[in-house]
């Protein structure tokens, strides 16, 4: 849903990027130069609406390229499931998540010196994490637990994945943008590895 939602409002910026673009000419906006850092701060959600934060650090290069070093955690996503019969008794509490840690290059397109659209890839270390906690019962003719076998487990997985972006930086001020985002992540030669789509909103700090 997130990723929906976002997308419309690139649809949108790319159209208001073509009707503002002389306007920006006009009033002397600069593009980003080269060797330009800039810092960015945002919310994110992925598949299972799931709330995060991301950080990410970047410099501008020659020929509208840019560089970005990224981290993305988002909350853990759970489960639980409880269930009784006439001679044992469960309860199972599972939580994931996948963290993403990615190097991406990115290039920029528009004229627009306050808005554009730039286009990412890069590779990520992906860590797939779980928690696995609960109890399994069994049950006395009477009801009362005859045996509790209680287990805790959690462990963390990594992959080596393929990284695809979009970024539609909207600048507010001199050194300030809003800057939407869309990332895919995938994993590399393992189809088992895990997979994610995540739409974040950024606030981008150009130095």
């Amino acid at each position: 849903m997130a990723a929906r939602v976002l997308i419309l409002i690139l649809i949108v910026l790319v159209v208001a990027q073509s009707t503002e673009a002389q306007q920006a000419v006009n009033e002397g906006a600069s593009p980003p130069r080269f060797g330009q850092a800039f810092l960015d701060g945002a919310l994110i959600g992925d598949d299972y609406s799931r709330a995060g934060f991301g950080l990410a650090a970047g410099v501008d290069l020659p020929r509208r390229l840019a560089l970005h070093v990224e981290a993305e955690i988002p909350t853990w996503y759970s489960v639980r499931d409880v269930g009784r019969g006439s001679t044992g008794a469960l309860e199972l509490n599972y939580s994931t998540r996948t963290s993403a840690y990615t190097v991406l290059l990115g290039r920029r397109f528009g004229a627009n010196p306050r808005i554009h659209l730039e286009v990412l890839g890069g590779f990520a270390a992906l860590f797939d994490s779980y928690k696995a906690k609960g109890y399994f019962d069994n049950l006395a003719p009477d009801g009362s637990v005859a045996v509790h076998s209680p287990y805790d487990d959690h462990g963390t997985e990594h992959f080596l994945g393929l990284t695809l972006g979009l970024d539609m930086p909207v600048r507010l001020g001199r050194h300030l943008s809003l800057v939407p985002k869309l990332r895919g992540h995938g994993t590399v030669a393992n189809w088992r590895g895990p997979t994610a789509r995540r739409a974040e909103l950024a606030m981008r700090w150009r130095f």
